[in-house]
């Protein structure tokens, strides 16, 4: 089982943007850190995925160890999903694809 802190940058927030989160884990003795606006969690798990790290479960909790619902039976999924939110439309799960000239592609 990995388990993934996962927190808001509340002073990233602005009117018209969400804020940044962070998500991160110890897996090995090595600590890996994202972040992202939309889907930190999965930015962890595509990292984790680059890394070569075997499929596992991953659990999702806030700083303070309070689990936040977050459970995924296999990490190796959710790096192949991602979120996005649009004016006027709800919070959605979509398929990841990454881009050119992205950070972690």
């Amino acid at each position: 089982m990995i388990n993934v802190r996962h927190w808001p940058e509340e002073l990233s927030r602005s009117p018209d943007k969400a804020c940044y989160w962070t998500a991160e884990a110890e897996v090995g003795g090595q600590l890996y850190v994202r972040r992202s606006r939309n889907g930190a969690v999965e930015e962890l798990a595509r990292a984790l995925v680059a890394a070569g790290i075997p499929d596992d479960e991953m659990a999702v909790a806030g700083l303070n160890g309070i689990a936040v619902g977050l459970r995924y039976r296999s990490f190796h999924a959710a790096a192949r999903r991602t979120f996005k939110e649009r004016i006027g439309r709800p919070l959605k799960s979509e398929p990841y694809v990454a881009f050119a000239g992205a950070p972690n592609a």
